[in-house]
């Protein structure tokens, strides 16, 4: 069960939906997305205008998954829709903030980025709420049933194709 409010509010959501599936006769499959990065979202500009920071929570884990793996995962599963399945769209890597930042800046040459104690960080409510739990969950079910091969299985993949595209 969730323990956030954010997370419990996406949990009655899911269940409203699969109610209505049911009570319409429509095939409902639910994606739980994680954090999507590309080509129009990525740390990149931040990095270069030195506006990116590092927030800094010990042990936090946050799941991504690229807008092309996302859109091909999502393409397969109507091509062999499974009523009912719930499924975690997430890359094979989950990372902290700072692998993914740091990778970034590795990637483009430049400075690492400030770090931020999260106690410190200027956030909105939303930013905040993402890091009032870490998560590190399995993708196995995806490559299992939909036979998917991920384009990036990782961010380091993902993030150095957008710096070629």
């Amino acid at each position: 069960m969730p323990k956030t409010p954010r997370g419990k509010n996406r949990f009655i959501v899911e269940d409203q939906w699969n109610k209505l599936g049911i009570s319409c006769c429509l095939p409902i499959i639910r994606f739980r997305i994680s954090g999507i990065y590309g080509t129009e979202r990525n740390p990149f500009e931040r990095i270069r205008s030195g506006t990116q920071k590092i927030i800094q929570k010990p042990d936090h884990f946050f799941n991504r998954i690229h807008v092309d793996d996302l859109c091909e995962i999502l393409y397969q599963s109507i091509k062999k829709p499974d009523p009912g399945e719930v499924f975690n769209v997430s890359d094979c890597t989950p990372s902290t903030s700072e692998e993914f930042i740091n990778e970034a800046t590795k990637i483009l040459n430049m400075p690492k980025a400030k770090k931020v104690n999260i106690k410190d960080a200027d956030l909105s409510d939303l930013a905040r709420s993402f890091y009032a739990d870490s998560k590190k969950v399995s993708n196995q079910k995806i490559v299992k049933t939909l036979k998917y091969k991920f384009k990036y299985p990782s961010y380091k993949e993902g993030l150095k194709s957008l710096i070629k595209s």
